[in-house]
């Protein structure tokens, strides 16, 4: 095997092929706050140490009997406190940060999946969690969701180094060994893919490639309608666009990242305590031009010419493609992407995929998985698309509304 080290002083990774990521270990790396454990296609999820409780059920047991455990367990609904979370929840700036470390660390290399440190606390019968990245190829795309995502996922992000020039074909056929491997060793649990945009293509791919296969498609905003959409004329302006008006690219670039000026605005106006609004609002605006900053980093003009060349390629692969996807989807698109025409294409797609279930954020931009108001656990519960086996259980596969859940909804009905 040959060894293929990051950075100095980030640890080492060993690959066998270019589309063989490293073995299962924790890294040990330098990288802040970005902690990553490695994980290969070649591995199962249930090689994946987690911590365990002794609690039943996760809960402990408890010595109360007769009424007073009747009247412990009663829960007023009616007026819900919110529920206390072990860490805030990531945010679009959270993204940035880990982004421009993540693009200051990495050694290159072949495209390679990681875990989230903060998916640690999975139940052991937890499905597996693979996540398709979008233009950006970072992996990072559902920072926000980690924690939650990772109570019931056994979750891996699919990380392209920067300077990667894996062609489509050869992520697809990573993800499909990945998939493989994974269903070779769990014939009875589903497969998760999460695709964003480039990623759902890839997604539709696997699912037409492997009917036999049982996975579950989550696609928000699937790059299926790229010759429909404002891409297709960059590229030729991206192949004879001079040095000096390449600065120019930030201003069409801002579109990438669901519009951070709206995001921000929608921070400020979402009902927060107004001294943490502000503070928030504040913090959104003051950090814009480090946002287009990294974005510029994460794609520079021969990094963005060559994504495009490959949102073609997916685009074009994945529609020839889709009569033969039979997987259970749920497609997720924006009322306000300024990159493809999403609620056209979610309609298509819902039409022409035979179990197809659609949802609409009629709010949001490109990158939906980086809305503050978004929470993919609700949405996911809500459309009953969560289970561990073959077939949804109604008893087993029940995850119990949180108190801020059940609050939304008691006071929608009011």
């Amino acid at each position: 095997m040959a060894a293929a080290a990051a950075a100095a002083g980030t640890g080492a990774l060993v690959f066998s092929s270019p589309f063989s990521p490293v073995r299962l270990r924790r890294l040990e790396t330098s990288w802040r706050p970005i902690r990553l454990s490695a994980v290969s296609s070649t591995e199962t999820p249930n090689t994946i140490k987690t911590t365990t409780t002794s609690r039943e059920n996760g809960r402990p047991r408890s010595e109360k009997t007769g009424k007073e455990e009747t009247e412990r367990r009663v829960i007023d609904y009616s007026n819900p406190e919110p529920e206390p979370e072990p860490e805030p929840r990531k945010r679009l700036k959270d993204f940035f940060q880990e982004c421009h470390e993540l693009i200051r660390s990495d050694g290159g290399g072949p495209p390679r999946w990681f875990s989230p440190l903060e998916c640690g606390s999975r139940d052991p019968k937890s499905p597996l969690l693979l996540f398709l990245p979008g233009i950006d190829g970072t992996g990072l795309g559902l920072i926000t969701h980690h924690h939650k995502l990772g109570k019931i996922f056994d979750m891996w992000c699919l990380h392209i180094p920067l300077k990667d020039r894996t062609s489509y074909m050869g992520l697809l056929k990573l993800v499909e060994e990945t998939v493989r491997s994974a269903n070779y060793t769990s014939p009875n649990r589903p497969i998760y893919l999460f695709g964003e945009s480039l990623g759902g293509c890839i997604a539709l791919d696997v699912a037409a490639r492997n009917p036999d296969i049982d996975l579950v498609l989550i696609l928000a905003n699937p790059a299926t309608s790229f010759s429909r959409s404002q891409l297709p004329p960059l590229i030729p302006l991206l192949e004879v666009m001079p040095d000096h008006l390449l600065p120019t690219l930030k201003h069409t670039l801002t579109s990438l990242i669901g519009e951070p000026l709206k995001l921000a605005v929608d921070n400020f106006l979402k009902g927060l305590p107004l001294p943490q609004t502000d503070a928030q609002f504040s913090e959104d605006i003051v950090a814009l031009p480090t946002y287009l900053s990294v974005l510029t980093d994460v794609l520079p003009r021969e990094t963005l010419l060559w994504k495009l060349h490959m949102l073609k390629s997916a685009s074009s692969s994945s529609n020839s493609h889709l009569h033969a996807v039979k997987a259970q989807s749920l497609i997720l698109c924006s009322g306000r992407d300024q990159l493809l025409p999403s609620q056209e294409e979610g309609q298509r797609l819902y039409k022409a995929l035979p179990k197809c279930e659609i949802r609409r954020f009629e709010e949001s931009g490109h990158f939906l998985f980086l809305d503050d108001n978004i929470d993919l656990v609700t949405v996911l519960k809500g459309a009953s698309f969560y289970r561990r086996g073959k077939y949804f259980d109604y008893v087993s596969d029940f995850i119990p509304p949180t108190p801020s859940e059940f609050g939304k909804i008691l006071e929608s009905c009011r």
